[in-house]
């Protein structure tokens, strides 16, 4: 069995969700629900390779992101494709996702200054998180790569919904602001979809939101957290909703 690349696909044994292939040979490394373990193959054609690795709708899975990323001195894997992510040995399928966030935060100790990158999915009220270091290109380039698969699987179905919604004249909650075909509000302020809005972040993560009504003064709205459920679909969200001129 050649040209199937390494990942996790459809276990062929049917007694889990999904099994890793080596690139060579079927693994002991499963998983269920997000949930990984390990169950030996017992025998026969699978354990000997010749079943070839069926991902699921027929088609091979596309790799989106293979590199190895560290927190503190500890490195591991971090493999994404277009139906999961696997950090180590953990695994985070994209289905069942109902509000995602990410943010990248310089820290600094000892002297030394990192990036911190974090990355959250939510399932309901149960939050996983995604999180390594480092201040190279490559570091930067994971969590690019990482933050658009998400954005790309699961933000964009969210963002589609929420701006539907909202065209058919709703009220829509959204990381503590609401949106409608008016504009924005948090507690008392609000701005229309005219106004530019600006986002001042700061050192822990947080932004300030200001708005220019056209004529007006600059306003402070409120605060922003990127780490909130689907707190980085805000920005984007503000974008679409303002290009449109709902």
């Amino acid at each position: 069995m050649t040209g199937t690349q390494p990942g996790w696909y459809p276990d062929p044994t049917r007694r889990h969700e999904l099994r890793y292939w080596d690139g060579g040979a079927w693994t002991p490394h499963v998983a269920t629900t997000g949930q990984t373990s390990t169950d030996p193959l017992d025998g026969g054609p699978v354990a000997q390779g010749n079943t070839d690795p069926q991902p699921a709708g027929g088609q091979e899975r596309r790799v989106l992101l293979d590199t190895q990323v560290r927190t503190g001195f500890t490195h591991r894997r971090l493999f994404v494709d277009e139906q999961a992510i696997w950090d180590g040995s953990d695994a985070h399928p994209f289905d069942g996702v109902t509000a995602i966030s990410f943010s990248s935060t310089r820290v600094s100790a000892a002297g030394a200054s990192n990036m911190l990158y974090k990355v959250h999915l939510w399932r309901g009220k149960k939050r996983e998180t995604i999180t390594f270091e480092g201040g190279g290109t490559e570091e930067r380039a994971a969590y690019e790569a990482l933050t658009k698969a998400v954005l790309d699987r699961v933000g964009k179905p969210i963002l589609a919904d929420l701006v539907a919604a909202v065209d058919r004249g709703e009220e829509v909650e959204l990381a503590g602001w609401t949106l409608s075909l008016a504009g924005a509000r948090q507690g008392k302020k609000s701005f229309p979809w005219s106004a530019d809005v600006r986002f001042q972040p700061d050192q822990q993560g947080f932004f300030t939101v200001f708005a220019t009504v056209p004529g007006q003064k600059e306003e402070r709205i409120g605060l922003h957290g990127a780490d909130s459920p689907n707190g980085a679909l805000v920005p984007i969200v503000f974008n679409v909703l303002a290009s449109r001129g709902s």
